[in-house]
């Protein structure tokens, strides 16, 4: 599930940063909404196995007060260097001037100012009680009031609020378990959050606004028809063809003996290479096990059969006839044991028509 999300994370991003441009819209609001990772600020210090990017998470999003589109969107802290990331990418998405509104966050003010961004910028500073403080209240105080502030241009002030982008807040929280508060559904991994708000704000394309009675990227003009998440599916394939078919299992070792086995070809007399024979594949092995120090137990004379020699390593069983207890071929294999024949500690345990196997001690 995991893989499933990174790669979910990583189209839509792709995707909403190459079809989320010249946007026209004409009033944007702007807003951060918290959440963490790992743990919380002040439990980091606390924590067994915190990462380096643990603790407070802020994602900073810009809205399109007509078509409710997110037109950008920015995960990182609450200082001025991540405002201004989030302002400088505002602005390339952006198709001509617009209404800016922002809350009384002063990081904003700096950002605006550092990227020059060309619009009728307004803040509103909300005014918040103080009396409500009790202990163990984790809600938010009580909003009692708004100031309108003017910083650039000619904003209208009508206009000047941060509601849309403020609601925007509460559908991610009550859509995306990891904003829950008060749960240990919290995000583990600052990655994982991140690809979890890209798959979210795909919606901009699937989503349909029931006020509009279109999805925010139609009522922008950015797409024709409503997505599906088979769409999103589709960009996963495409970023993530399917391995070829792989070919038909090859005993690597077969074959390397098999090539040190056989004879060369003799280009002048046109002779062709042969199968080993059952001596050609013993004394190879007895070779290799007595060079490399392996050691070899073998040839054995079974006492049952005399003709029958039978070469005992690890792995391998090779004799020239039948087994003279059970009677089924040995074949000749190289690395594994012999098919249908049961062999432990050099005896044969395959007894016809025995409720207890017989053991022929060989050697």
């Amino acid at each position: 599930m995991t893989k499933l999300l990174i790669d979910a994370g990583n189209v839509c991003a792709a995707f909403h940063d190459e079809k989320v441009r010249n946007v026209p819209s004409s009033k944007v609001q702007c807003d951060e909404i918290w959440s963490f990772s790992y743990a919380k600020a002040k439990n980091v210090r606390f924590a067994k196995s915190a990462l380096l990017d643990s603790g407070d998470v802020w994602t900073w999003t810009g809205i399109d007060a007509d078509s409710k589109l997110i037109v950008s969107w920015h995960v990182g802290d609450r200082s001025m260097s991540t405002g201004t990331a989030f302002m400088g990418d505002l602005k390339a998405r952006l198709a001509h001037r617009v209404q800016l509104t922002t809350d009384g966050h002063r990081a904003y003010l700096g950002a605006v100012s550092e990227v020059d961004f060309d619009a009728d910028y307004a803040m509103l500073n909300k005014i918040f009680a103080t009396d409500y403080a009790g202990p163990g209240r984790y809600s938010p105080p009580k909003c009692i009031g708004a100031v309108k502030q003017t910083i650039m241009g000619n904003p209208d002030p009508e206009h000047i609020n941060t509601s849309f982008a403020e609601r925007q807040n509460l559908t991610m929280r009550m859509s995306m378990r990891r904003f829950t508060r008060l749960t240990n559904a919290f995000s583990k991994k600052f990655e994982n959050h991140c690809h979890a708000l890209a798959l979210y704000f795909f919606s901009n394309f699937c989503r349909v606004h029931k006020t509009l009675g279109a999805t925010p990227a139609m009522a922008s003009g950015l797409c024709d028809h409503v997505m599906r998440m088979a769409d999103c599916v589709a960009l996963i394939d495409a970023a993530n063809p399917v391995p070829a078919v792989r070919g038909p299992y090859k005993n690597v070792k077969m074959l390397k003996f098999q090539a040190e086995t056989l004879p060369p070809n003799n280009s002048e007399t046109g002779s062709q290479q042969t199968a080993p024979t059952t001596e050609m594949v013993a004394a190879r092995i007895c070779q290799s096990r007595s060079t490399t120090g392996l050691g070899v137990r073998g040839p054995d004379i079974c006492k049952s059969n005399p003709s029958a020699q039978i070469f005992r390593f690890p792995g391998s069983r090779i004799s020239r006839e039948p087994c003279s207890v059970c009677g089924t071929p040995i074949s000749p294999m190289l690395f594994g044991s012999s098919g249908g024949h049961r062999m432990k500690q050099g005896g044969c345990l395959t007894a016809i028509g025995r409720s207890r196997p017989r053991r022929v001690r060989i050697g």
